[in-house]
């Protein structure tokens, strides 16, 4: 991680292995066949306590690690529309260290 200046932050989204409902399940598949047609296939999905232990071994310091339901909470509450994050995606801050 040399690219990165201590400081630098960093904004990503990964697909927790977490429970899912089966309305998560469905939606997940079709999104899933439709980025894959596009060339870009999920392969991989992270437990979120061990994604926290990869990027701080990589020199990362953990800002913000948001799940569906933070998410509501901070961006989506006060939607009059209906719109809501319904999948276990994570949302996560990273600062770069060293």
């Amino acid at each position: 991680r040399t690219l990165m200046a201590p400081g630098s932050r960093l904004c990503l989204n990964y697909q927790g292995d977490v429970p899912l409902t089966e309305a998560q399940r469905e939606y997940l598949g079709r999104i899933g066949m439709t980025t894959e047609q596009g060339g870009e296939p999920w392969v991989s999905k992270w437990r979120p306590e061990r994604f926290e232990e990869v990027v701080a071994e990589r020199g990362f310091r953990l800002l913000d690690h948001a799940t569906e339901a933070d998410l509501h909470a901070r961006d989506f509450a006060d939607r009059s529309d209906g719109m809501y994050p319904g999948v276990p995606a994570r949302l996560v801050t990273l600062e770069a260290v060293e």
